[in-house]
C-alpha cells in the first residue's frame, strides 16, 4: 500500500498481469480468427445436397424445388454449396480489426516494450541498433528500475546486459560508462534502499563490474624530473568490497629497470566505502625520470575486488589498458623560492580544519585543507609542494605530501598515499601536545609547475608553518574511503601480495 492507500503492484504481480493481458489477447484474437474460418469455411457440403437458402437436405432425384421453403435451384451445383455465416464472419473480422488499432494506437503512443514483460525486454534488447528505440527501451526500464518495478531476477539480467556492453561501448571504456551511467548509479542506488543481504543475487553479479579508469599525465615534461600521473578511478561495486589495484605492464615508455621493478611491486588498496558517497578514487604512480623524447605507451592496470561480506572468497577482476602520451624535453627552468608572512598565512588557512575523524569508517583520518585559498592571480606563477604532517610531541604521526598549482590552472593537482602510525592516531585529541606542521618541498612543486606547457611556474613556495592541530568528529558518510599504497618486499609473488 502506498501513504495514500492505493494498492500497488509487486514486480512479479506487475509481469504476470502483463504476461495474462497477453495471453488473454493472443487466445481472443485467436478465437475470433478461428470464428471468421468456421462462419466462412467449416460448413462444407461434403456431397450432402442442401438447399442454399434454408439449408434443408434435399434430393435431387425427386426435383430442385426445397420442400422446406420452395425454393427452386436450376443447376443441381447450387445444392452443394459451402454455408457462410456472413453475420458473426463480419462481426469477428470488425472485433479483430478494433483491437489491432487499439493496440497500434497504444504502441504509437507508448512504444511497443511497454507492452512486454520486462524479462522479453531484456531478451530483445542486446538485438536493437543503436536508435531512438534503443534509447527510448532504455529509458522505460530504466525508470522500472528506480521505481522498482523490476523483479530481483529481471534486475540481475539487466546488470549483466550493462557488464556485457555491445560493439560500440566496450565495458569499462568512456562510451560505456556514458551510455551505461544512469543504469550503473540506478543500479548502486538499490544496494543502499534495498540493504543487499550478502548472498542476494544483485550483489553477487555486481562484484566484477568494471570500474572506469583514467591515468591523467602531464602531456609535456622535463628529463630528470619524475613523471606522476593520478589515476582515477570510477567504480559501482557494493558496500563491504575491497579493491586492490596494481601495474602488470608498461609499454612504450622508457621507465627504467628500478621504476619498473617499484611499480611491479606497489600495491594499492582501497578499503571499503559507502555506495555513491561522492568521492573522487585517485591514487599517484610514478614512473620515474624519462629521457628527453616523445612517446605514446600504455600503462596495464589490473584490479581485483574481495567481497569481505558476501560469500566466502568471493572476488571480481579485471584488466584496463590506459594511453599515456609524454613529451619530455630539456632541463626545467630554475624555480625561484618565495617566503613571506602572508603566503604563510594563506597557507595556514587552507589547512585551517585540520583532520576530520572518523570512528566508524575504514579511513578513520583524513586531512581537510581548501586549495582555493591560492587560486588568486597573484599565485599564478606559484607551485606548491607540502609536507603536511600531524604531529604528537614533534614526531610525525600523519604525513601527506600533496602538490598543486596556484591561480585558477591547478589541473597538475595531486597527492601520495598518506603514511600514518594508526596506534599513535587513535590517542589523537585525548591530549596536548599535537601540532600541525607544513613545510615546502621544491621537488613536489615540480611536479605541479606545469610541465612545459609554456606558462610554467617560476616559483615554489618554500616556507614552514606550524600550530595547533584542529581535530573535527564527522558524521559516518562524511568523506570517502583512501587508497593506501604498500610496495612488497622483493621475492614475494604476485599471488600471494593479491
Amino acid at each position: 500500500m502506498t501513504a495514500a492507500g492505493t494498492p500497488t503492484l509487486s514486480p512479479v504481480a506487475s509481469n504476470s498481469l502483463i504476461l495474462i493481458a497477453w495471453l488473454g489477447g493472443l487466445a481472443l484474437a485467436g478465437t475470433l480468427l478461428v470464428g471468421v474460418w468456421w462462419a466462412l469455411f467449416a460448413d462444407r457440403s461434403r456431397g450432402v445436397h442442401r438447399c442454399p437458402r434454408c439449408w434443408h437436405r434435399m434430393n435431387p432425384a425427386v426435383g430442385l424445388r426445397c420442400s422446406e421453403c420452395g425454393h427452386l435451384v436450376f443447376h443441381e451445383q447450387a445444392l452443394l454449396q459451402t454455408r457462410r455465416r456472413w453475420l458473426l464472419a463480419i462481426l469477428c473480422l470488425l472485433l479483430l480489426v478494433l483491437g489491432t488499432f487499439g493496440l497500434r494506437t497504444t504502441i504509437a503512443s507508448r512504444g511497443w516494450w511497454t507492452m512486454l514483460p520486462h524479462r522479453a525486454v531484456l531478451a530483445v534488447m542486446p538485438w536493437l541498433p543503436p536508435s531512438g528505440h534503443l534509447i527510448a527501451v532504455r529509458q522505460h526500464m530504466l525508470e522500472e528500475l528506480g521505481q522498482q518495478h523490476v523483479s530481483p531476477d529481471d534486475t540481475v539480467r539487466m546488470l549483466e546486459l550493462v557488464k556485457g556492453g555491445d560493439l560500440l561501448t566496450t565495458p569499462g571504456t568512456d562510451a560505456w560508462r556514458s551510455t551505461h551511467l544512469r543504469w550503473l548509479a540506478t543500479l548502486e542506488d538499490l544496494y543502499t534502499q534495498r540493504l543487499l543481504p550478502p548472498d542476494d543475487p544483485l550483489r553477487l553479479a555486481a562484484i566484477d563490474l568494471p570500474p572506469v579508469i583514467h591515468v591523467n599525465v602531464p602531456e609535456r615534461w622535463h628529463r630528470g624530473e619524475p613523471l606522476v600521473g593520478m589515476v582515477e578511478m570510477e567504480d559501482w561495486w557494493p558496500a563491504g568490497v575491497e579493491v586492490t589495484a596494481w601495474i602488470d605492464e608498461i609499454e612504450g615508455l622508457p621507465v627504467d629497470a628500478a621504476a619498473q621493478d617499484r611499480l611491479h611491486r606497489t600495491r594499492w588498496r582501497r578499503p571499503d566505502r559507502e555506495p555513491r558517497d561522492g568521492s573522487r578514487q585517485v591514487f599517484a604512480i610514478d614512473l620515474g625520470p624519462l629521457p628527453e623524447g616523445t612517446y605514446r605507451g600504455h600503462v596495464t592496470l589490473s584490479w581485483r575486488t574481495h567481497d569481505r561480506l558476501g560469500s566466502a572468497g568471493l572476488t571480481g577482476q579485471g584488466v584496463v589498458r590506459m594511453p599515456v602520451r609524454a613529451v619530455v624535453r630539456g632541463d626545467a627552468p630554475a624555480l625561484d623560492r618565495i617566503e613571506n608572512p602572508a603566503l604563510d598565512a594563506l597557507i595556514a588557512q587552507t589547512f585551517a580544519d585540520g583532520i576530520l575523524r572518523s570512528t566508524t569508517l575504514p579511513t578513520r583520518h583524513i586531512f581537510s585543507y581548501a586549495p582555493f585559498f591560492t587560486s588568486g592571480e597573484a599565485h599564478e606563477a606559484v607551485a606548491f609542494g607540502l609536507i603536511v604532517e600531524a604531529c604528537e610531541a614533534g614526531t610525525p604521526r600523519r604525513t601527506l605530501r600533496v602538490w598543486w598549482r596556484g591561480g585558477i590552472n591547478r589541473a597538475q593537482m595531486g597527492w601520495e598515499s598518506p603514511v600514518e602510525d594508526v596506534e599513535a592516531l587513535a590517542r589523537l585529541g585525548s591530549g596536548e601536545g599535537w601540532t600541525l606542521r607544513i613545510r615546502g618541498d621544491q621537488e613536489l612543486a615540480r611536479r605541479a609547475a606545469g610541465g612545459g606547457t609554456g606558462d610554467e611556474a617560476s616559483r615554489w613556495w618554500g616556507g614552514s608553518v606550524e600550530g595547533p592541530l584542529k581535530v573535527s568528529d564527522v558524521a559516518p558518510d562524511g568523506f570517502g574511503a583512501s587508497w593506501r599504497a604498500t610496495v612488497e618486499p622483493p621475492g614475494v609473488s604476485p599471488a600471494a601480495s593479491r
